[in-house]
């Protein structure tokens, strides 16, 4: 049965068949027909009382809208496929009415793909993973154990994993000003578990500014306010306050801290922080940046002083950068360099060793994938010792070319090859 004047406004994505009163399986006969036959019943022409005549309007259009799609065997395929939804895919209107069915679902498929993409980058998902492992026993040595026979030496040949962690956050955006952050993280620490459940919003306050407060519940609770402030067209100012307390509520912390930036040029920025907190400090760092070279000079005053110098070289090669950092101060002194690779567009990995006198000599393996991050602190030896600085720096060497050759550059062949052959099926296909 046809649907009626006094029917609601709106109607469902399955309700185009039943607006003409036709069958899912009717001809393009049938349809037209059917068009014709409502058209004479509902054309605002035939009405001339004002409401009557405005409700025939509104539900003209509707029929008009059905027999439009379901007349086109291209829209009624991707109706009949996926709904009203499917025909309101951003992009679907550039498809030409030359390429068939199948071709416009392929097509369709990969629009609704990228929309499901762009909708997934506003809300900005964010994770990390990160595992210690302590492997102390493998790479450390045994000097001071000789004495012990060989297999008490063999039980102490493992490695162990000391702390995993878990953090992911969102991001939803429900003005063009406003967002609300949901995250939490949850961790294992030598078999004692913790974990805390965060919520902040932010508001856009002006095109310069925002402000964000945070709070945070699980191991305790934490309470947090943020501000940020563009001064001037070169400077910003940020500003920071926290509170925390304890599972037990006992043990209050608590903090205040500024930051001011400037950009003197093109290549250098200052910036300047004051902490205020259980240990106050003044930090002042130097960032010096010109494409390929990067350098940052930091030095701190107040309950731990030091000075810390890092330097940056870009490559155009498949080692896309090479660090070196060292720290000196009253916390002692601490060296490391390291590399970071490009994989794809989108993925890089890292190796970092630490060399430091009161943590011995670890590596920092991670890896990122957009904006989801994967960390392996490992912990190579307690001392400063030449063979775990020999392993540490060669084992990751070896480890990159292999799985680079035998699992990447595949891979990357593969993916090319892949987008070469579909470039060519698109451009033939217009043609």
């Amino acid at each position: 049965m046809a649907a009626s004047m006094d029917d609601d406004d709106g109607f469902q994505a399955d309700d185009l068949y039943v607006l003409l009163n036709v069958d899912k399986k009717a001809t393009n006969q049938e349809i037209s027909k059917a068009y014709r036959r409502m058209s004479k019943i509902f054309h605002p022409d035939r009405h001339h009382d004002p409401v009557k005549k405005k409700q025939a309007d509104v539900f003209f259009n509707k029929i008009k809208n059905a027999y439009e799609i379901l007349s086109d065997p291209n829209k009624r395929e991707i109706y009949n496929r996926y709904g009203m939804e499917g025909l309101n895919v951003q992009g679907l209107e550039i498809i030409t009415r030359t390429k068939s069915p199948a071709e416009i679902i392929a097509e369709l498929d990969r629009l609704k793909y990228e929309e499901e993409q762009r909708r997934l980058q506003r809300t900005s998902p964010a994770g990390e993973i990160e595992v210690r492992i302590n492997a102390t026993n493998v790479f450390g040595g045994y000097a001071d154990y000789e004495e012990y026979d060989s297999e008490y030496q063999d039980d102490l040949n493992y490695v162990e994993i000391t702390e995993i962690r878990f953090s992911q956050s969102v991001e939803y955006p429900l003005t063009a000003k406003d967002t609300t952050i949901i995250g939490g993280t949850v961790s294992s620490k030598n078999g004692i578990g913790s974990g805390n459940f965060l919520v902040g919003y932010r508001r856009q306050t002006s095109d310069k500014g925002w402000l964000q407060g945070n709070m945070g519940f699980g191991s305790g609770m934490t309470f947090a306010l943020q501000g940020y402030r563009q001064l001037t067209k070169r400077c910003y100012g940020k500003c920071s306050t926290f509170f925390g307390t304890d599972e037990t509520m006992r043990r209050q912390t608590m903090g205040l801290s500024f930051l001011i930036s400037n950009q003197f040029d093109s290549h250098f920025r200052g910036e300047m922080a004051l902490i205020v907190a259980a240990k106050p400090s003044l930090r002042t760092t130097i960032h010096y940046d010109n494409g390929k070279n990067r350098a940052i000079f930091t030095v701190q005053v107040g309950k731990s002083n030091y000075a810390k110098a890092v330097y940056s070289r870009s490559f155009e090669t498949h080692i896309s950068n090479m660090d070196f950092e060292v720290i000196g101060g009253s916390i002692g002194w601490f060296f490391a360099y390291g590399v970071r690779m490009k994989i794809s567009e989108f993925s890089t990995i890292h190796a970092k060793l630490k060399i430091t006198n009161n943590g011995g000599v670890s590596l920092d393996i991670g890896a990122r994938r957009g904006r989801q991050s994967y960390f392996f602190p490992i912990l190579l030896s307690e001392q400063v010792l030449p063979s775990s600085i020999f392993y540490g720096t060669f084992l990751p060497t070896v480890a990159y070319l292999a799985v680079k050759k035998l699992i990447v550059d595949p891979y990357v062949k593969r993916k090319e090859s892949e987008d070469l052959k579909k470039k060519q099926e698109r451009d033939s296909d217009e043609l």
